[in-house]
């Protein structure tokens, strides 16, 4: 009553499953000539989803000898193919139980030799080798092998991988200055635009990781971020409203701070300038829940981590310094960590997407078309938006350059995808 379950006759009120295990003394019959011995049957009809009847053996002489089962199912629910493996998958589990009495429940075996070698090697796709490297020293490489290619780009405004490169490394030496490096966090709170990615790249060549506070959120909880981080220092801008304390504001757009900036040198960052050395497992970036399920909490991932995953996948796009990538999403999202490092990291294009942009499907279809871009990360409800708009706009949506649509952020619904692969 208190909990209130929604009522359906498809299925037992409380519970569903049931496992009823028999060890009570044997039921004997005696009678001259006569052997019987006590069977588990079925009715031939299921009271529950599913219902495990287990009963203990005995041998002739009264010593244990064994389990034996019987697995009773609603032929309306399952197969029997379905509850035959899972029949299979419970014997290993109660065999491997038995052999190693004294390890966890998480750790028993459940998938057949078969099962496993689908699961690490036909599902796997091989062993990738990826590189034990930071984010900073990836994206050095690139901008050593690709100097005067664009890397970013915001509207009208664009930065080579040479320029961005300099300008991140006179701002990491700054703050370098300031006592900032490793096992530290430098808080961001800037709009989108050039000055956020270079921002955010000398944080990471300072040696610290970046905290991302997006200018949109609600000043409460960028307040608790700030609290619960406790950064060492705020790179922001002028027209950027964000209560904390005064004394750990950069302002990168400030006269004063341009001119201190511009007095370091733009070269790379070398590892005795850090206030100590900078590995792959030093923290990159924390970026906080939603808080839907209770207070924000901040995850803190380290270089290693982005590094992989762009390394794990990449016999799977193949991505290259062709690639047009855009940045669509907020910084402080973490789909944001595939759209930044995935150009930059490849010697692919970023195309930073202006908030005004990212609201409007329309403008958004006309900037993929203008900017050629060929990567695209979308959560399944904002692609919606753009199938109807590219519906609608057939004459944008033919000069699409694009490659692939990542997806990710929530379940995606494949039979909403037809519209756009019958014009695609």
């Amino acid at each position: 009553e208190v909990l209130n379950p929604v009522r359906t006759r498809n299925s037992h009120p409380l519970f569903q499953v049931m496992l009823a295990f028999q060890n009570t003394p044997e039921a004997t019959f005696d009678a001259p000539d006569i052997e019987a011995n006590l069977e588990i049957q079925s009715v031939g009809s299921a009271k529950f989803d599913l219902t495990f009847e287990i009963s203990e053996g005995n041998g002739v002489d009264g010593t244990p000898d064994g389990l034996q089962g019987l697995l009773e199912f609603s032929t309306d629910l399952y197969k029997r193919e379905t509850v035959q493996q899972l029949v299979e998958r419970f014997i290993l589990l109660l065999d491997d139980a038995a052999k190693y009495p004294d390890q966890s429940i998480g750790t028993l075996e459940i998938l057949t030799l078969a099962e496993k070698n689908t699961v690490l090697e036909k599902w796997n796709g091989g062993f990738q080798i990826v590189p034990e490297m930071t984010l900073p020293q990836l994206f050095e490489k690139q901008a050593h092998i690709n100097p005067n290619s664009i890397a970013v780009v915001f509207e009208d405004e664009k930065l080579t991988y040479e320029e961005l490169n300099k300008k991140a490394n006179k701002i990491a030496r700054l703050l370098i200055a300031k006592g900032v490096g490793p096992d530290q966090l430098v808080a961001l709170a800037m709009p989108r635009s050039l000055n956020m990615v270079v921002s955010l790249l000398a944080v990471l060549k300072a040696g610290a990781g970046y905290l991302p506070l997006d200018p949109d959120y609600p000043s409460d909880r960028i307040l608790f971020m700030l609290h619960d981080a406790k950064p060492s220092c705020v790179l922001t801008n002028s027209d950027v409203e964000i209560e904390c304390d005064e004394e750990l504001k950069i302002l990168v757009d400030d006269v004063k701070v341009i001119g201190e900036i511009e007095k370091y040198s733009e070269d790379n960052i070398d590892e005795m300038e850090r206030m100590k050395r900078l590995s792959p497992s030093h923290i990159a970036y924390v970026i906080y829940t939603s808080g839907s399920t209770g207070r924000p909490k901040g995850v803190m991932i380290p270089h290693q981590n982005v590094v992989r995953l762009l390394g794990a996948t990449d016999h799977w796009f193949q991505f290259d310094e062709n690639d047009v990538w855009t940045m669509f999403h907020s910084y402080a999202f973490d789909f944001s960590v595939w759209e930044i490092w995935g150009p930059l990291l490849y010697g692919g294009r970023l195309v930073v997407v202006p908030h005004t942009v990212s609201r409007s499907p329309k403008e958004f279809l006309q900037l993929l078309v203008k900017e050629k871009v060929t990567v695209l990360n979308q959560t399944p409800s904002a692609f919606y938006q753009l199938i109807q708009v590219d519906r609608e706009n057939e004459e944008i949506g033919q000069k699409l350059s694009l490659r692939y649509v990542v997806f990710g952020g929530e379940a995606l619904e494949l039979s909403r995808l037809e519209d756009w692969y019958s014009r695609h």
